[in-house]
């Protein structure tokens, strides 16, 4: 969790401000023990509070209409009717990029929101040192 909050507080541009971060203290025994590794005690983070519903929202809005676009035919030639999540098609993107063009003619009007969101999540990558782990509901505005 350390190095989360250090990659955070170095990159305010992209992360929410990290108002208090540190070890929380455990009792001897706790019905807890179990959930975490005994080498460190559990981190508690304060982070400023971001506008999640929004972006939640649009990149569901999105989702749905790249699934209209029929990129599954793309994504997966077996399962032409196969459901495509929007986290997928950013991994896919972010580990090969030459599959922006490809992205581009099947989202027409979508590739715009679609490619701003790359490029955040380029930057994110970049910041944390090549690893990436995101949901929609990871997603939020500053107010």
């Amino acid at each position: 969790m350390n190095k989360w909050v250090t990659i955070f507080i170095l990159h305010p541009d992209l992360f929410p401000i990290v108002y208090k971060s540190g070890p929380i203290k455990r009792q001897i025994s706790t019905k807890f023990d179990d959930l975490y590794d005994n080498k460190e005690d559990p981190y508690y983070v304060e982070l400023e509070k971001l506008n999640s519903a929004k972006a939640k929202s649009e990149l569901h809005k999105l989702e749905l209409s790249i699934n209209k676009s029929n990129i599954s035919e793309l994504l997966y030639p077996e399962d032409r009717k196969k459901y495509v999540f929007i986290e997928h098609m950013f991994y896919r993107a972010l580990n090969d990029e030459s599959l922006l063009d490809k992205y581009k003619k099947y989202m027409v009007f979508d590739y715009p929101s679609f490619f701003m969101r790359y490029r955040f999540l380029n930057k994110v990558k970049e910041a944390a040192g090549g690893k990436l782990d995101f949901n929609k509901s990871n997603f939020g505005y500053k107010p």
